[in-house]
């Protein structure tokens, strides 16, 4: 539309063109980037085509509409219009869910080594790891510290790489031989390379530090350097034609031609994932059905060795804590009624410095409020800490989701009773 819109600009073109750029994040929010590239671009081109900056500024105001809706969406459904659940959900990944749900390593790395690891993720080809995310994965410009990587399906590598920096010495060596000729390459064409810039430099910085890395990821960059495929291949074909004759233009476009197929064709797959058999409309809706008519018991005010929080029918309830000995992960999940406090109960048979000293980081979370600790209070026997219950009314009714993390090398007493009363 981009394109389309560079060849014939108009205004409900531009209408049309900038609220679907709005609307696009609330399919998958990094679209955000292409959505902004998109309008930036569109705006330049009807300023320049004639249109008036008022008829400009509701292009602007369609394309706020789309994130208008986005915001409330995200208010509805999780308390926050910033908000898209990647800090309040629920899986079975102790650690990696610590790090979206609280603070994480690479949130503090330098720069230079958090640009060498996005470099390496999307051009060095890492080895999958598939879902075990603790194996080292070992790629040229991994970072040390500790972030969740998951490798399982094969992005880019480095042909990619070759081909936009042929592609960039091919544009070069044009604007060389043309000298103060006009332009020699279309507003199209120009337009499409400032918009892959446009989206590749935002989003790079976005994904610069997160706490999760992934395959699926990197397909947010894949429409951005589609498009410079097609422009690296056109400058290098335009600056061959200087210096060889047509024929064999015609077989290094070929060339280009059979790498893309190859590339389509040669993807790979972890095993792991490509063995993973899809389900029908009707299993899904089977399996739907059996997980809604699972009775779930009331919630007690207190958990203890005598109460199993899986007998309560809810998934994933007492995750991270183990009753019988009351060792604990570094993310413990548990599900609470209408939390007034939030008391943590340890076992220690003598309230030694080292116990104290393990629980000084202990954080507790319900949905996206973190808790103030109240108090801690420390006996022979056990030491209770105390978290004052949340602040939100949206948090203080009804069936609420609590975290409970641990952080620190030492090693922690037993997790005995959880109390909400």
């Amino acid at each position: 539309l981009v394109y389309r819109f560079a060849r014939l600009p108009g205004f409900w073109s531009l209408i049309w063109l900038c609220l679907l750029s709005g609307l696009g994040p609330l399919l998958r929010p990094t679209l955000l980037f292409y959505g902004m590239a998109s309008v930036i671009i569109c705006v330049f081109l009807a300023r320049k085509s004639g249109i008036s900056r008022w008829r400009c500024g509701i292009g602007f105001l369609a394309f706020a509409l789309g994130g208008a809706a986005l915001f409330w969406t995200n208010l509805f459904r999780f308390g926050s219009g910033f908000e898209f659940g990647h800090t309040i959900n629920l899986t079975t990944f102790g650690e990696p869910i610590l790090t979206t749900h609280f603070d994480f390593p690479f949130r503090h790395e330098g720069i230079l080594n958090a640009a060498s690891e996005l470099f390496g993720s999307m051009f060095a080809s890492p080895p999958f790891n598939g879902g075990n995310w603790k194996q080292p994965v070992d790629f040229l410009g991994e970072s040390n510290t500790f972030r969740w990587r998951e490798f399982y399906f094969q992005t880019f590598d480095w042909t990619y790489l070759a081909l936009f920096v042929c592609g960039a010495l091919a544009v070069f060596s044009i604007r060389i031989r043309a000298g103060t000729k006009p332009q020699v390459f279309a507003l199209q064409d120009r337009m499409a390379a400032i918009w892959c810039m446009l989206a590749i430099v935002p989003m790079s910085a976005f994904y610069l530090r997160t706490p999760v890395f992934v395959s699926r990821y990197m397909i947010d960059f894949a429409p951005a350097f589609a498009v410079g495929v097609m422009l690296s291949v056109g400058a290098i074909v335009q600056a061959l034609q200087f210096w060889f004759r047509r024929p064999v233009v015609h077989f290094l476009g070929a060339a280009a031609i059979v790498w893309l197929l190859l590339e389509m064709f040669n993807g790979q797959i972890d095993a792991g994932y490509s063995s993973r058999a899809a389900l029908t409309q009707a299993e899904i809706v089977s399996r739907m059905e059996a997980h809604e008519s699972r009775p779930i018991s009331s919630l007690p005010v207190e958990y203890s060795q005598s109460q199993d929080p899986s007998q309560t029918g809810i998934p994933y309830n007492g995750m991270g804590w183990n009753r019988q000995t009351g060792a604990v992960e570094p993310l413990v999940a548990i599900f609470l009624n209408a939390p007034k406090h939030v008391i943590l109960s340890f076992a220690s048979d003598s309230a030694s410095m080292p116990s104290v000293r393990a629980l000084q980081g202990v954080k507790v979370k319900i949905g996206l409020e973190l808790l103030e600790k109240e108090s801690e209070e420390t006996s022979p026997n056990q030491i209770l800490l105390k978290f004052k219950g949340p602040r939100a009314q949206c948090y203080q009714n009804g069936i609420q989701l609590a975290f409970i993390a641990f952080e620190g090398g030492l090693p922690r007493p037993a997790l005995m009773r959880i109390s909400s009363k």
